[in-house]
């Protein structure tokens, strides 16, 4: 398996003499530029077109050493230069994204560490690789044709490594669990405080409706967007004209959050809300009213009840510049409440 891994590599760097079957010369391209004719007369290989690997001379012609016919072989001179030293080539990945360069002689180690080779090649022997007890402390990389070796050599020493991992990651999930423990202990006892301490909680938001004036002549309504205060999750809805009786209705209401089996029901507070003036803020108008039983805030509530003003402003008062400006209002909802 492995001898049919390499061949595949080699058939990759090298060029395959057609006429023997043989691997040939280096299929490598230079750096930066193409072969002069007068270099492709000297360098290139006659028989496979590649460039010359242990070249040769027969005759006139350079041969690569493997791409002899048989009758040749006893007329071919063996020449005393490598051009595997004197040629920058690019790395034959170059298309995939490899930016080495350097000399026929040194690709064969490059392609160690090559990243695109190696996922061309995964199982390549040559191929550097770390050591499969890396996560338990072995930093050996070898070429995977001896990791093998080196897995049996350190069987006793890799062992040691397992069995000290198992204990300090015993050891530090002990602390983990002792430490999630407290803190545990000590979020809940800070709850319970923030309860007792926490005389109100206060927030809301600012909600904008664009496109007033056409939606005042629907009976449509329109839903703010959730919001929390404290640990209570609430939600408003707008009525541009609510029951067609051209006056603005705003509501509010409790919806389910992720804290409703932590927190203290019923739920009991004040609600502003605010009709907000874009001229002159101390104009706005605002309305309140506190929520001690009405239905909408206990736990076990119908999320379609709301409470609220179904006659909070009438559509003369809206349609003023001064709080319809652009085509939209803007409403803002204050909740306070006792954290008991």
């Amino acid at each position: 398996m492995a001898r049919a891994i390499e061949e595949s590599v080699l058939d990759f760097i090298l060029v395959k003499n057609t006429r023997n079957g043989q691997n040939g010369g280096f299929k490598m391209t230079l750096v930066d530029r193409e072969l002069t004719t007068l270099e492709k007369d000297i360098i290139v290989c006659s028989a496979c077109t590649g460039i010359l690997r242990e070249p040769v001379l027969i005759g006139n012609n350079f041969k690569c050493k493997s791409c002899l016919e048989p009758d040749e072989d006893g007329r071919a001179s063996e020449l005393r230069f490598d051009l595997t030293d004197k040629l920058k080539i690019n790395c034959p990945f170059m298309k995939e994204g490899c930016v080495w360069k350097g000399s026929i002689a040194n690709i064969i180690d490059h392609k160690r560490h090559c990243q695109f080779f190696l996922k061309r090649f995964p199982n390549c022997p040559e191929m550097d690789t770390e050591c499969s007890f890396k996560q338990y402390g072995c930093e050996v990389v070898k070429q995977r044709k001896y990791m093998d070796k080196h897995e049996q050599d350190f069987q006793n020493k890799h062992l040691k490594l397992v069995v000290e991992h198992i204990k300090n990651t015993d050891d530090t999930l002990a602390k983990l669990s002792s430490e999630l423990g407290r803190l545990k202990i000590e979020m809940n006892s800070k709850f319970k405080q923030a309860e007792k301490d926490m005389k109100y909680t206060f927030g809301g938001i600012i909600f904008e409706l664009p496109g007033i004036k056409d939606k005042m002549k629907t009976n449509q309504s329109y839903k703010t967007m959730e919001f929390y205060v404290g640990l209570y999750k609430f939600q408003g809805t707008i009525y541009p004209n609510y029951n067609n009786d051209k006056n603005l209705g705003i509501f509010i209401q409790i919806v389910r959050g992720k804290f409703d089996e932590d927190i203290i029901w019923p739920f009991s507070g004040k609600i502003s809300i605010t009709l907000l003036n874009k001229v002159n803020e101390d104009n706005s108008i605002s309305k309140n009213f506190i929520t001690e039983g009405e239905s909408a805030f206990k736990k076990f509530f119908h999320e379609s009840t709301a409470i609220g003003i179904n006659k909070f402003a009438t559509h003369d008062t809206i349609s003023k510049n001064e709080y319809s400006g652009g085509d939209s209002i803007k409403i803002k909802i204050l909740i306070q409440f006792d954290a008991h």
